[in-house]
């Protein structure tokens, strides 16, 4: 990503944060894009909406959330 596709993408990710604060204000969602990784991913979605990306994003949510319920009823 150029510097000038980094600038906008960054106020573009701030415009869907402050659109769709609810969203981002989930406990679920702020963990998930913790991860360098999955915030990664997720900025590539944006960027770039191909169905591959979405797929790929779709997918890594999925084991996001797998994992987490495996851990919690793991849990001593």
């Amino acid at each position: 990503m150029n510097q000038l596709t980094s600038h906008f993408f960054s106020h573009s990710l701030e415009f869907l944060q402050q659109q769709y604060s609810s969203f981002f204000e989930q406990p679920i969602i702020q963990v998930f894009l913790q991860n360098p990784e999955h915030l990664r991913i997720f900025t590539e979605t944006l960027d770039s909406p191909s169905s591959h990306n979405i797929c790929h994003l779709n997918e890594t949510f999925k084991i996001f959330i797998t994992g987490l319920k495996y851990t919690n009823t793991c849990a001593p």
